[in-house]
């Protein structure tokens, strides 16, 4: 179990890094043809092989599968948001591209961090009562 969260934490270290880091629009602008794509959300998609859509499909990819992990000691989210289990990455996709549509004074924000935003706002964790 340490091992994940271990993985989780490495995972956002190299997706927030000190380097060279994608901003919010950056990402938004490789990931427009993809918010637009249609289908029933257990349909099977069909999107064009080129590089923004790579890119977009693997930045939410890797959101999407740290998405159920927890941390070790309690079961609290490690990337701070409850999306439920029929979540789609294109609906993470869309949730980014409407908050960031909201939001146009993040746009030279990294990315991750815009990202993690948008879905702690469309995916609140409920607090126990």
């Amino acid at each position: 179990m340490y091992r994940v969260g271990a993985l989780a934490i490495l995972a956002l270290l190299l997706l927030c890094g000190s380097g060279r880091t994608e901003r919010s629009l950056e990402v938004q602008t490789s990931c427009r043809q993809l918010a637009k794509a249609s289908g029933a959300a257990d349909a099977k998609l069909t999107i064009a092989r080129n590089f923004d859509n790579g890119f977009c499909w693997g930045a939410f990819a890797a959101l999407q599968g740290l998405s159920a992990s927890r941390w070790p000691d309690s079961d609290k989210p490690i990337l701070g948001f409850c999306a439920p289990p029929e979540s789609t990455r294109i609906d993470f996709i869309r949730i980014f591209m409407r908050y960031t549509k909201a939001h146009p004074e993040e746009t030279n924000t990294p990315f991750a961090q815009v990202a993690l935003e948008a879905l702690a706002s469309a995916f609140p964790c409920s607090e126990p009562t």
